[in-house]
């Protein structure tokens, strides 16, 4: 603790009048300054002047207590009593200036006995400790209103000496007793201005405050706390006071408030009040000048109505940001772009600004395929057609890398009125390898029941692509929308009427496969029927396949049966007893893991009942049959040795191939000699074996 300068060289100099007067002039000019009075004090002693240190001292305590100046005499004996005053005096009149602070207070007395202030008047450390326990429990009186973590504000209803201990009403816990001991770590009173506290206290004049000034309830309500509180921890505050219905209104309309800043970003935005709107500014241009690229342009966009000054300060900077980005930074200029538009401070004819820069690209789906932010894709597409004689091979390739399923409906419309033979070339390389184009399929299957030029396109091999939707990895993250389109009905139904009447054998095979709910998959079946209805005379068709494929199906389903799916049951339950199921990632994986068991049961069983085993006995070389070894020749590309099993042995690597595949199915039954259009190659059947298993 520093004595002041002049203070001390009166004392050193030994001229205690001076010492008197300068004393007695704080006195009168500034009686709060505890410090200065402690520190002369501590001084006279050490200069051997106590008797005139315990006299100027009493002077001041008459003066504090004339003020009413209760906190400043706690703080003036605890340091310096001992100067002025006996032990036994020193401990009467901390008493007696804790008795006018808690005045009227019911449970002032209790306390006192409580923590031991009658007893050990002489021990004056231990009289402070004392007090400072008095205090602790003191500020949460009977009627005090407090806050505990977990449970919220509540009253405090009863203090009970004989329990020792605290009885609070909260909103949702009721009678909850604090012990003394523990009520200072666990409760905090909450001052007279603290939302939480005129929440239970006055919550009219909180809802009025809602209707006149939402900004004022919002700042309020952020001066409670001493942190930054996040929007759902400020919903929170106002529960009770802000209707569910009403809180997106008044969320508009309160963080508008020009001393309301914010913080952050995404999950992690947090927001504060400032004293003056100049503050708040001054918060958000140091926010800006500290943050990385990406969050200024958000600080931008959140604050650039604030003020024209602020506006203006905060484009510039822009500006002067993407000026001096590197040129890979497409992302950054077109953001900066996009977010100043029409405003003075941007150059209108910059060589830095997108429109320029995708003009002169030499690769422009390129370029676009920097971009993540699918708004500014969207207008980087714009500025692609407007200013590139190229326009149509940039959109062709973006439907190829394109997630977004707006944007795929704005590129394929563009497209349908100029180039609509691109667009269905594209629709065909889609089903023909979904996996390829995962997000382009999801889109197709939304899109198509809109859709005729979709829909009449090739309708089996898109059906069929639809009900595979489960099995490949490449579509798990599509899955849920694929989902959706097929409960909805979807385009399934449209595409069955379209097929042709040779392709209903396939479709209904396919249908009776697909991992489908019964409830979906009867309706199909029922519509293919009525339009084929020779095909609900026809007898199921069978499955063929090796007794080896069909031992290891009925192993594969009585692993299901007995093992998996038993196992799966207790992890459900298991996840199920973690808690809420809407956040319970264990619980969802294993109901997903569930969906995929019961289905694959289904399709196992649905299979079996159809296997019958292939007849190798019988087998003979004057045609192609089932389980035939056919050597075919195409062209002058040399010959090839397939080999027809069931769908259960078809391996294409190892020119193995299904009965059902549709080469398979212009092969059988023609001789040695015939030939076949396949794939845009002829090909000559010039060797057929039986095969006889290995």
């Amino acid at each position: 603790m520093t004595i002041p300068r002049t203070l001390r060289k009166y004392i050193e100099a030994g001229r205690l009048d001076e010492v008197e007067s300068a004393w007695l002039g704080h006195l009168e000019t500034d009686l709060d300054d505890i410090q200065f009075f402690v520190a002369g004090a501590r001084a006279l002693k050490g200069a051997g002047e106590s008797e005139l240190a315990a006299m100027l001292l009493e002077l001041l305590d008459e003066e504090l207590r004339a003020a009413e100046a209760r906190e400043h005499r706690l703080t003036l004996l605890r340091e310096v009593g001992l100067l002025m005053l006996e032990p036994a005096e020193l401990h009467r009149r901390i008493l007696e200036i804790l008795r006018a602070i808690y005045r009227g207070l019911p449970s002032l007395e209790g306390f006192l006995e409580q923590v031991g202030l009658h007893r050990a008047v002489e021990d004056i450390p231990k009289t402070w400790l004392k007090v400072a326990a008095l205090r602790a429990v003191m500020q949460f009186e009977k009627g005090s209103i407090v806050w505990m973590k977990g449970k919220g504000a509540g009253r405090v209803t009863e203090v009970n000496f004989e329990l020792e201990s605290f009885r609070i009403d909260f909103e949702r816990s009721p009678g909850l007793r604090v012990g003394f001991g523990g009520a200072a770590k666990l409760l905090r009173a909450l001052p007279s201005t603290h939302v939480l506290r005129r929440k239970i206290e006055d919550p009219q004049s909180l809802i009025a405050l809602k209707a006149s000034d939402p900004g004022e309830l919002l700042l309020l309500t952020l001066r409670s706390y001493d942190e930054p509180r996040s929007a759902s921890e400020i919903r929170d505050s106002l529960a009770g006071v802000v209707d569910a219905a009403e809180w997106s209104s008044f969320w508009s309309a309160a963080r508008k408030n020009p001393q309301v800043v914010t913080e952050g970003q995404g999950a992690r935005q947090r927001y504060r009040a400032l004293a003056s709107m100049e503050d708040a500014e001054e918060a958000v241009l140091a926010a800006f000048d500290a943050a990385e690229p990406g969050l200024k342009l958000e600080i931008y966009r959140r604050n650039a109505d604030r003020s024209d000054d602020l506006r203006a300060h905060l484009a510039e900077r822009l500006v002067a940001l993407a000026e001096a980005s590197p040129k890979e930074e497409l992302e950054l200029r077109f953001a900066v772009a996009t977010a100043l538009r029409d405003a003075p401070e941007l150059p209108p004819d910059a060589p830095w600004l997108p429109a320029a820069e995708i003009s002169e690209a030499p690769d422009a789906a390129a370029l676009l395929a920097t971009l993540d932010d699918r708004t500014l894709r969207e207008s980087a597409l714009a500025l692609v057609r407007e200013r590139r004689p190229d326009w149509v091979d940039v959109y062709e390739r973006r439907l190829e890398r394109e997630e977004d399923p707006r944007l795929l409906s704005a590129v394929a419309d563009a497209l349908t009125a100029a180039a609509p033979e691109r667009l269905t070339a594209f629709y065909d390389r889609v089903l023909g390898q979904p996996r390829k184009f995962p997000a382009a399929f999801a889109w197709m299957a939304e899109r198509a029941q809109g859709d005729p030029v979709l829909l009449d396109r090739k309708p089996l091999r898109f059906a069929q692509a639809l009900l595979a939707t489960t099995q490949p990895r490449e579509l798990e993250p599509y899955r849920g929308r694929l989902r959706k389109v097929l409960e909805d009905g979807g385009p399934i139904a449209q595409l069955l009427q379209r097929i042709a009447p040779d392709q209903a054998a396939l479709a209904e095979e396919t249908l009776r496969r697909s991992n489908l709910e019964e409830y979906l998959l009867a309706p199909l079946i029922g519509a293919l029927h009525v339009r084929f209805p020779e095909r609900r005379e026809a007898r199921e068709t069978p499955l063929y396949a090796t007794e080896e494929s069909i031992a290891a199906r009925l192993a594969e389903l009585k692993e299901l049966r007995e093992v998996e799916i038993p196992a799966n049951r207790r992890a459900i339950a298991e996840a199920r007893e973690l808690g809420d199921l809407r956040e319970n990632f264990e619980y969802k994986a294993a109901r997903q893991r569930h969906e995929y068991l019961a289905a694959r049961q289904a399709v196992l069983q649905r299979d079996l009942h159809r296997a019958q085993p292939m007849d190798l006995s019988r087998q003979d070389a004057d045609e192609v049959r089932v389980a035939s070894r056919v050597t075919v020749r195409s062209g002058g590309a040399g010959t090839r040795t397939l080999l027809i099993l069931g769908p259960w042995e078809s391996d294409p690597d190892r020119d193995v191939v299904s009965y059902d595949s549709d080469l398979a199915q212009r092969l059988l039954g023609l001789p040695v000699g015939a030939t076949v259009d396949f794939a845009d190659s002829t090909l000559e059947i010039v060797a057929i074996e039986p095969w006889q298993g290995g």
